[in-house]
């Protein structure tokens, strides 16, 4: 073979390489969570770790901050395990709240739709709809995907809440400040690819979140 052939070769396998990443949706598989990752964004660069989807997210003072995301989330590019503990802080300073979170979902998609739950894993939205309601919702769903959801706990402007999130045997359960927000058991739980990435999401407002710690399941 010439020295022509083989390049024409290299470039093929190449080409060939960039079509079926680009099949697979441009991006490796994630390195899994076997151990408690920490993260406090004490530093001035979001760095490696993490994928904005365009909400423009920056690190303030040592939290990591966006304003008006948009149901852009920015995912964390680490697999999580499939029984989860989460937890970190977080606060906004708008009367209108809109504090997101979604796991096990795809790490690179949006939610196109800021009334329903087409986001790619369960979302669990704080102080939604102008502060008026609290929803987990679940992707793949023609109802809007709300499987629980509460109006009698409003966001307090400028107030830290400590969330705290497990996932066992496909049963979600939230907590905030160490009170039940709400917990729902999915008969079917997300898992697998396109189903184990983890990330912060926002809608109109200023949210500021800090001190995540994820890790397999444990009391």
């Amino acid at each position: 073979m010439t020295l022509r052939n083989t390049a024409r070769s290299g470039w093929t396998v190449c080409l060939l390489a960039i079509s079926l990443l680009s099949s697979a949706g441009c991006r490796a598989k994630f390195e899994p969570i076997v151990s408690d990752l920490s993260e406090t964004f004490d530093r001035s660069d979001i760095g490696p770790a993490w994928r904005d989807s365009g909400g423009k997210y920056r690190i303030v003072k040592g939290e990591l901050s966006t304003q008006a995301a948009h149901h852009h989330p920015i995912w964390l590019e680490r697999q999580l395990p499939t029984d989860i503990s989460l937890e970190f802080d977080v606060r906004t300073t708008s009367q209108d709240a809109d504090i997101r979170v979604l796991l096990f979902g795809d790490g690179k998609s949006t939610n196109p739709d800021a009334e329903g739950c087409q986001s790619s894993g369960y979302e669990l939205v704080f102080g939604g709809w102008k502060n008026q309601l609290s929803v987990i919702c679940r992707a793949g769903q023609t109802d809007g995907g709300h499987q629980r959801a509460r109006s009698d706990w409003p966001v307090v402007p400028e107030r830290t809440y400590h969330f705290y999130i497990t996932r066992k045997d496909g049963v979600l359960s939230w907590y905030i400040d160490g009170h039940e927000m709400m917990s729902w058991s999915d008969p079917n739980p997300l898992s697998g690819t396109g189903h184990e990435a983890f990330a912060f999401d926002g809608g109109q407002s200023e949210v500021f979140f800090d001190n995540l710690v994820i890790g397999p399941y444990h009391i």
